[in-house]
Parts: C-alpha cells; sequence; structure tokens
C-alpha cells in the first residue's frame, strides 16, 4: 500500500485563486447591476459615482419634484422629474441645504380612495389595491415596471409595524414605521 501526502497549496496558488473566484464575482455582480435601476439615481436624481455607476440611471425614472406638482418649483435645473407619470415611485422635495427624499411616495389619490377627487387633471394616482394586498419590493426599491397594473400596494408604510407597532428587521427596514394616532 503507498500513502499519498496531499500538501496543501502554497500561499501564492490560493491567492490566485482567491483572486480569479474574486474577479469572477465581481463580474457576475456587475452584470446583475447592470440589469437593475440606480436606487440614489431613481430617488435624487444624481449619482455620485456618475459614469462609474454599474446601474442604470434613465431620467423616466427619476422621483417627482413636489414643488412641480404645486406649480412653485423655482429651479431651472432641478434634479428632479417634471413628469408626472402614474408609476412614479416617489415624490422628491427641497429643502434649504439642497434635496431630500420625503417619506411620501408618488402617493395614490387620498380624495380617489374616499371616492371625491374631481381634478381631471389630478397628478397623483387613480388606483384602488386591496387593503390585504402584499407591499410592491420594485415600487420600495425605486421603481415599479408594472405602474397601474400593479396588483400589489405602492406604500413605504411597513404592513408589520402598521398592523402590530412593531418591526422584525428593526432600523434595518426600509420602510416607513408611522405611529397611528389614538383615538
Amino acid at each position: 500500500m503507498t500513502l499519498t501526502l496531499v500538501c496543501p497549496p502554497s500561499r501564492a496558488v490560493q491567492r490566485s485563486i482567491l483572486t480569479s473566484q474574486t474577479a469572477r464575482y465581481r463580474k457576475t455582480n456587475r452584470q446583475a447591476a447592470a440589469r437593475q435601476y440606480c436606487m440614489f439615481y431613481n430617488r435624487f436624481g444624481r449619482c455620485n459615482r456618475g459614469n462609474d455607476c454599474p446601474y442604470i440611471h434613465d431620467p423616466d425614472k427619476v422621483a417627482v419634484c413636489t414643488r412641480f406638482l404645486r406649480g412653485t418649483c423655482p429651479v431651472n435645473d432641478c434634479p428632479f422629474s417634471h413628469k408626472v407619470s402614474p408609476d412614479k415611485v416617489r415624490i422628491a422635495s427641497h429643502n434649504a441645504g439642497g434635496y431630500v427624499l420625503c417619506r411620501v411616495m408618488m402617493p395614490v389619490c387620498s380624495y380617489f380612495l374616499r371616492g371625491v377627487c374631481n381634478r381631471d387633471d389630478c397628478p397623483y394616482s387613480h388606483v384602488y389595491v386591496s387593503r390585504n394586498a402584499q407591499v410592491c419590493q420594485d415600487f420600495v426599491h425605486g421603481y415599479c415596471p408594472r405602474g397601474k397594473q400593479c396588483t400589489k400596494k405602492h406604500t413605504l408604510d411597513c404592513p408589520d409595524f402598521s398592523r402590530t407597532g412593531s418591526c422584525p428587521r428593526g432600523g434595518r427596514c426600509r420602510m416607513v414605521h408611522r405611529r397611528r394616532r389614538e383615538k
């Protein structure tokens, strides 16, 4: 019987294998990112990475400007969208220091939900979705390609927090934790 000793690979070989695996992993991630929209560009109309960003920068997916909706946007080069579209995800807002994202989305018209919206040019979404519908994860991530045809809720209110007053994801939750008013 002969014994064969197997030596562990040298550090140089280990580094080479690791470098190869890392390169393959990065290439796979870049390819996946090239099919996803940039969350920062969608929310703020700009991305610090610019042309180096591996994600899609689509001007049609940028958040709608709240001042524009009210007819008061004085900014000529506003990074937010001045196009009203039912599939826009969020409404962006301005502040004194620059631009911020409101915690409000391109909302469903509250008057529509009560059956009393009488504006022909209402910029808000007129879509009814069941209360029991799941939250649309595409919407939460910045853009829902299904728009009005989506059967899920377009909201950032956390359903767990709304229902129970606590959220299993805690501070990592991307959704709004809005406390209900006591009656």
